[in-house]
């Protein structure tokens, strides 16, 4: 749970952040982490993280330190953009934090609790059923797992591939951990005997929740993302960048800049 406030006008911009903070996959909340930090020691720009305090199980502290530290020292932008991208290309990068294995074990972490989160909505459907109405037949019950299914298909298929991956990533996911999404499908929903046509509907998903933008839409709780505000050396006013971070699968960062603010004349106090 997390609650942050970025007040700016024209000369300046303020952050505020509780300091409740989730660890692990949603497990435990903290109340005593710093969600504050500065992005530079030479300019004047801050970071603000949200959600999670952690990012495929390595803190933020971790990777803003290293980040100041190891690549931007005390190179300076001329727009806040610069600083946001800089960033984001130091993570994608970072093989020492985000070795192949982490990757590939978060990858799986993301699938294996999408079809959690779908097989948990089913009990969920079926047991109000059975409050509400009584024991339910078969068919009924039939009817709940294609419903469900066909919904979230349908929210996934909607969405749009996210900008940051790279030509033939989708082909490559469904290649590389095709047979590990089988395998859950099978371990998760294996008592519910669904139909090859379900099965394969639930393989292009778990697919799309690597490659698609789900970012703008609350389909499963936000992870973890941060806020970058401050000036670059050109802007004569302070801007506020939240950008959207969920994994790094094949060491592409799956990102998305959600909003970009820019305090202007006429607009601010």
């Amino acid at each position: 749970m997390t609650a942050e406030i970025a007040l700016m006008n024209k000369s300046a911009v303020a952050l505020a952040a509780d300091s409740a903070v989730t660890l692990g996959a949603g497990e435990k909340i903290y109340n005593t982490v710093n969600k504050l930090f500065t992005l530079s020691k030479f300019a004047p720009v801050g970071v603000m993280i949200y959600g999670s305090a952690e990012i495929m199980g390595v803190p933020w502290e971790v990777v803003i330190k290293t980040y100041r530290q190891r690549r931007l020292g005390n190179t300076r932008f001329d727009r806040l953009r610069g600083y946001a991208e800089h960033f984001i290309a130091y993570i994608q990068d970072s093989r020492d934090l985000f070795p192949e294995a982490l990757q590939r074990k978060w990858a799986e972490v993301r699938i294996e609790s999408h079809l959690l989160f779908l097989f948990q909505t089913i009990q969920r459907r079926v047991e109000r059923h059975v409050f509400r109405k009584g024991p339910l037949e078969a068919e009924e019950r039939r009817r709940i797992v294609r419903e469900v299914l066909r919904g979230d298909a349908k929210k996934h298929t909607d969405l749009v591939l996210l900008p940051c991956l790279p030509t033939g990533f989708s082909d490559r996911v469904r290649s590389e951990y095709g047979g590990y999404i089988g395998k859950q499908i099978s371990g998760i929903f294996g008592r519910l005997k669904l139909s090859r046509q379900q099965r394969a509907a639930l393989l292009e998903t778990c697919i799309n929740v690597l490659c698609k933008n789900a970012f703008d839409h609350s389909m499963e709780p936000v992870g973890t993302g941060i806020v970058i505000a401050g000036f670059g050396e050109a802007d004569f006013f302070p801007g506020v960048i939240d950008i959207g971070t969920d994994t790094i699968v094949f060491d592409t960062f799956r990102q998305f800049i959600r909003a970009e603010i820019q305090c202007a004349t006429g607009l601010c106090p």
